[in-house]
């Protein structure tokens, strides 16, 4: 048996005090370069990719003691535990 619902479109006022979006962050982990390929994918290259109105940016949580060789959009790096990294990561 399949019910249908009757669907209703309803469009809020446009907020003309809001400030317009300008940068969005991705906290989390994010795929380093490995062997010459860069990860291409994902929500942060998606909107950089359909929103070049927005600057688009990756802050990467590192696992404790490595390093790793992230591309481009990642914008800072957090030590894993280190709580002035993500202090520092907060102020930017």
């Amino acid at each position: 048996m399949v019910i249908e619902l009757p669907i209703r479109v309803v469009r809020k006022p446009v907020r003309r005090d809001v400030t317009p979006l300008r940068s969005i962050a991705f906290i989390g982990n994010s795929l380093p370069a490995v062997a010459g390929l860069l990860p291409s994918h994902g929500p942060a290259a998606a909107i950089s990719t359909s929103r070049s109105d927005l600057e688009t940016s990756i802050v990467a949580d590192d696992d404790h003691g490595q390093a790793y060789d992230y591309p481009l959009l990642v914008a800072l790096q957090i030590k894993d535990g280190n709580i002035e990294d993500y202090v520092r990561a907060a102020d930017s």
